[in-house]
């Protein structure tokens, strides 16, 4: 069971978010593990699989490939707000002050 008594990334009482993410080092090894019991042909046909995937409509698949080609977008908070909008807000602000 992977989750059962004595896992340390169970969920934990008090802790409402849960364990997180491992360690960025239990990570790198996983990884490193992964890479070197890999053989070449198989991270080749993997690598394949996702571009015909991608290119076939796959969202998960583009996905993946454009944060390893790209990188993974920077967000941001641009919002366009008319003229009216911050007359209101303005005023909003004001009335505010006169009641405190």
């Amino acid at each position: 069971m992977p989750f059962g008594p004595g896992n340390p990334y169970r969920f934990q009482p008090g802790n409402p978010g849960g364990p997180g993410r491992p360690p960025r080092s239990q990570e790198d090894r996983i990884l490193d593990a992964i890479i070197r019991n890999l053989p070449d042909d198989q991270l080749e046909e993997f690598a394949r699989i996702v571009v015909e995937k991608a290119v076939h409509g796959s969202v998960k698949d583009r996905r993946l490939m454009l944060e390893y080609l790209v990188g993974t977008p920077v967000q941001r908070n641009r919002v366009d707000v008319s003229s009216e909008m911050v007359e209101l807000l303005k005023n909003w602000r004001d009335t505010d002050k006169d009641s405190t």
